[in-house]
């Protein structure tokens, strides 16, 4: 017996716990270090690696306390490349399946998909990542959040098929909730309990979740409110909002909102139709719809209810899940009001009225009233350009 084997059980006697160097830790180390250790009596030992230490690891009793700060991890040992990525190819599939039904079912919007995957998804991959080589700095879990948000970026991509509305909108939960599952599996192995591989199975978690929660869906009704100062007329400016006609490409300012995806109006125009003065609205790749006028009083008032058909939006002019008229989100009703200020002065203003249907709607909220905002400014700038251009 050696110098080291020595120290080794006199320490494990005396305090249940010591401390081992080498080069190379490896399967076949760990199995003659546990032969070993049975031949002493030492049935039941569990392996650390030794904090900010890369060669240095720590044998310890069941039971035995050990210093705060002394660990980081429990120490895994090195599988073949076969076992090692089996579960996480398990895990890939078991993922893209329950996206896959998820939509299928119209509940990948429900917490438990669209909150529960990306924190299990930055739980699993922490562990698979740091399985070998655990670390602790704050730029490793910035890294490993990348990592996980571009995967769920793909799987939101390809497999949920979402646009780019949705997938902006749903960037604080891309990076954050990842970021939140990496510091929940921190946590969790540096105070509670050292996983193995059988925390994979938490893949299954949001799949069942799905299956026997119900769903969290609720309406909220809101309402956006936009002004702009016209200098002209106010009989003027009733005028030029009722018949618009064809839009210019020029006369559409920039605006963020489309950049990530919304189409640009193209034409608007006030009819008799039946009885009934109809607003007939056009947007870009397609998107027609009616707007029915139910106040007029010339020139200070003009409100609409909104009328959309099946074939208003054609199909993937919008994600399904920010559709105009749709499941989770409708215009209701809209209207101009008109005050004027002086003979050449008017205040115009245009209020939206909508209803959201999400899980989300304290959130969904700010994007709804962020572009309706948006929107009305757009729209109110084209009249007040034309207008003010004329004088």
């Amino acid at each position: 017996m050696n110098k080291q084997q020595t120290r080794i059980l006199q320490d494990l006697q005396i305090r249940s716990y010591t401390t081992i160097t080498v080069k190379r830790w490896d399967i076949h180390f760990r199995s003659r270090l546990l032969h070993w250790l049975k031949q002493q009596g030492y049935h039941q030992c569990q392996f650390y690696r030794l904090n900010k230490s890369s060669h240095t690891y720590v044998i310890a009793l069941p039971g035995a306390y050990l210093p705060s700060g002394l660990l980081i991890q429990e120490y895994q040992v090195k599988r073949g490349p076969i076992r090692l990525l089996l579960p996480l190819l398990s895990l890939f599939v078991l993922l893209y399946l329950t996206l896959t039904m998820s939509k299928h079912m119209g509940k990948i919007t429900e917490p438990a998909i669209a909150m529960g995957v990306p924190i299990i998804l930055g739980m699993l991959a922490e562990y698979f990542i740091n399985l070998n080589k655990p670390a602790v700095s704050i730029k490793t879990m910035f890294i490993n959040t990348l990592l996980v948000a571009l995967m769920i970026f793909l799987a939101v991509l390809f497999v949920a098929g979402e646009g780019a509305i949705c997938i902006i909108m749903l960037l604080p939960f891309i990076l954050g909730l990842p970021f939140l599952g990496i510091i929940i599996m921190r946590l969790i192995c540096r105070f509670f309990w050292k996983p193995g591989p059988k925390i994979y199975s938490l893949a299954f978690l949001p799949l069942t979740l799905m299956a026997t929660m119900p769903s969290a869906s609720s309406d909220h009704y809101g309402q956006t409110q936009r002004s702009v100062i016209i200098h002209a007329p106010i009989e003027q400016v009733f005028h030029e909002i009722q018949y618009i006609g064809q839009i210019k490409p020029e006369e559409v300012n920039k605006n963020f909102i489309f950049v990530m995806g919304l189409p640009k109006p193209i034409y608007g125009m006030t009819e008799q139709h039946k009885g009934q003065t109809i607003r007939h609205m056009q947007w870009q790749r397609g998107v027609d719809f009616k707007e029915v006028v139910v106040r007029e009083k010339a020139p200070y008032a003009l409100s609409w209810i909104y009328q959309f058909k099946p074939d208003s939006f054609p199909k993937e002019t919008l994600d399904e899940h920010v559709q105009i008229g749709g499941k989770y989100f409708n215009l209701i009703k809209a209207g101009y009001q008109l005050q004027k200020i002086d003979q050449q002065t008017t205040q115009l203003t245009l209020t939206v009225n909508y209803r959201l249907s999400t899980e989300y709607n304290w959130y969904s909220k700010l994007w709804a009233d962020y572009m309706l905002n948006q929107f009305s400014d757009v729209v109110m700038a084209i009249p007040k350009q034309r207008l003010e251009q004329k004088t």
